[in-house]
């Protein structure tokens, strides 16, 4: 195994939203809310090795997991914007994402946007192609949701604690379940246990230096 790590044995589980964390309760200021994409939802870890349940274990507050494969920007703020007031977490955790993904709504569907998933040879999604083109519109696009997200945390008098995934490069041969090795020798797929840990070690720092 490429990721040194034996303990391949889990499953996903789901609540009735669709989001990888317990089932939501009317009890407020009980919960975290983790926003953020695949890195934060734990693709190829456990549930128990994720950065939102450990900061929640260690809180002693319930685990909301909001995170959304191929998430954006756009759809951290859809979710935050819908969610926050309802669940009235305690803390809110955002893990951002590359800046050069978007999300439409079309016919009631969401669509992700990535930027390695775009075949250049064809003429599909010409528009998201000229878009991401250009760093003024993922620079805007990433204020603009941050600051709107900064005010929906605001206004419920919630607590944001924001990481960027770029400020945690891997941990050597750290890898989930789900890396594979390439043709190259290169591998691909997501971090592994050890990066989760070095995520919920920053935030739990964070706010003890805030207390």
């Amino acid at each position: 195994a490429i990721n040194n790590w034996i303990d391949n044995n889990f499953t996903y589980k789901f609540n009735k939203y669709g989001f990888r964390c317990e089932e939501f309760t009317d009890e407020e200021n009980n919960s975290i809310v983790s926003l953020g994409c695949s890195y934060t939802i734990g693709i190829g870890l456990p549930y128990e090795k994720t950065f939102g349940y450990n900061v929640a274990n260690n809180l002693g507050l319930r685990n909301y997991n909001l995170g959304i494969g191929g998430g954006s920007m756009d759809s951290i703020f859809r979710l935050g914007h819908f969610w926050i007031p309802r669940l009235k977490p305690k803390l809110v955790i955002l893990l951002q994402p590359f800046k050069s993904r978007m999300e439409l709504i079309t016919n009631g569907r969401v669509k992700q946007f990535l930027p390695n998933i775009l075949d250049e040879n064809s003429n599909n999604d010409p528009l998201y192609k000229e878009w991401v083109r250009d760093d003024n519109n993922l620079n805007l696009n990433y204020k603009k949701n941050l600051m709107a997200l900064k005010y929906v945390c605001h206004t419920n008098d919630v607590k944001l604690i924001i990481l960027n995934i770029k400020d945690f490069p891997l941990i050597k041969d750290d890898w989930a379940r789900d890396a594979q090795v390439q043709k190259d020798g290169s591998v691909f797929g997501h971090y592994g246990v050890k990066w989760q840990l070095s995520i919920s070690d920053n935030i739990l720092n964070k706010i003890g230096n805030s207390n």
